[in-house]
């Protein structure tokens, strides 16, 4: 298994900074102003002591240039660190196991100084001061081990390290010491500033190293206290549920529609009789019924082609669906049929064509076929 990880991170620091070397230790008259207060009078009076902008020099007597006690100065500081890694697990065997990883840890420092305008010459100080390479450093970190589990307790492993780290800081760069001001702290080779720990930082390191792992067996678990004889349950016999009561068997019913009052001869559109006739005949009879399909047949009588009538006996089915539906029977539950002249119930062979049509008109019509279950 091989795992990737990283990080970044940023620091900023941003401080300002006030030194105060004319402050009153009083009591009046002797700086004409009380303890904590600026001098007023005397030499090195500084009465302007805590104002943030305050120069450091100005010409006390005219002409020169003379340290006021005050000193401003701010500095933005920034850490930019970030580190990646990966690692790796190898089984490689039954009893073996491979570990490896590798880190680069990269961490670049900055800094911003300013401070007031001037030094005693009345030189500026050529703000800002930016410092590039402020505590720069680069870390680099290499490890591998093999574990080799001899039994179910004792394992061996052997493994090896590597470090390498690496500096960058104008701070303490090339310093063999670095020395404090002898007027606040004394030299002396027992301050960890003067053991010369800054003169070479850089460097790396190899390490190899092999344990030894005995695990011990967990202490054995005490045993259950005995359970005491339970009373065999009592076993209620309920008694079967009764049975359901028998599913309807679904019903078939047949509606003969007479297209003389649902169209017009030789029509297919519905008339108003003939949707009244639906209502009362069809509809009204289906809406207590769960119903599983509804069957819309077509016929016409012999007068024409068999493909017109065909087409005929088609459309009027459908005009008969296309109502149903709109009284809110599922259209997926209706299918439509055209019969055509194929199914007369009645033979005529007059002459006259006139009542030729009318003796032909029980077999002009459309049979309504629904099959469902009754809820009443």
């Amino acid at each position: 298994m091989i795992r990737g990880f990283g990080d970044w991170q940023q620091v900023k620091y941003p401080s300002n900074h006030r030194f105060i070397g004319t402050i009153s230790g009083g009591p009046p008259p002797a700086t004409n102003s009380p303890p904590g207060f600026c001098t007023l009078t005397g030499m090195g009076a500084n009465p302007n002591c805590f104002d943030p902008n305050q120069q450091a020099y100005f010409a006390n007597p005219p002409g020169s240039n003379t340290f006021t006690g005050s000193y401003n100065w701010s500095s933005q500081t920034k850490d930019e660190t970030w580190m990646i890694g990966v690692g790796a697990d190898w089984p490689f065997a039954e009893k073996w196991l491979l570990n490896a990883s590798y880190i680069y840890v990269s961490n670049n420092g900055a800094a911003t100084f300013s401070a007031p305008c001037c030094d005693k010459n009345g030189k500026p100080f050529g703000n800002p001061i930016n410092i590039g390479n402020f505590d720069d450093t680069r870390q680099q970190y290499f490890n591998i081990k093999t574990t080799y589990a001899y039994t179910k307790s004792w394992s061996f492993t052997a493994g090896y390290a590597y470090e390498k780290f690496s500096r960058n800081d104008i701070g303490s760069q090339n310093f063999t010491y670095l020395t404090p001001s002898p007027t606040i702290v004394a030299p002396s080779t027992s301050l960890s500033y003067l053991n010369g720990y800054y003169l070479n930082p850089n460097g790396n390191q190899n390490i190899f190293w092999l344990t030894v792992t005995y695990k011990f067996d967990a202490p054995p678990l005490l045993p259950a206290p005995p359970k005491l004889a339970e009373a065999p349950p009592v076993v209620v016999v309920q008694p079967p549920p009764p049975a359901p009561p028998p599913r309807p068997t679904p019903q078939v019913q047949k509606i003969t529609l007479d297209s003389k009052a649902l169209f017009d001869f030789d029509k297919a559109d519905l008339k108003p009789e003939g949707k009244t006739a639906i209502d009362s005949q069809v509809v009204g009879k289906l809406t207590n019924v769960k119903l599983e399909i509804v069957l819309v047949t077509g016929h016409t009588d012999r007068l024409g082609t068999d493909s017109y009538n065909q087409k005929l006996s088609e459309r009027r089915a459908n005009a008969v669906r296309d109502y149903l539906v709109t009284k809110g029977i599922a259209r997926d539950k209706i299918e439509t049929i055209g019969m055509g002249k194929k199914q007369p119930v009645a033979q005529c062979d007059q002459k006259n064509v006139k009542d030729l049509i009318a003796c032909l008109q029980p077999n002009r019509r459309v049979d309504v076929e629904a099959k469902g279950e009754s809820m009443m």
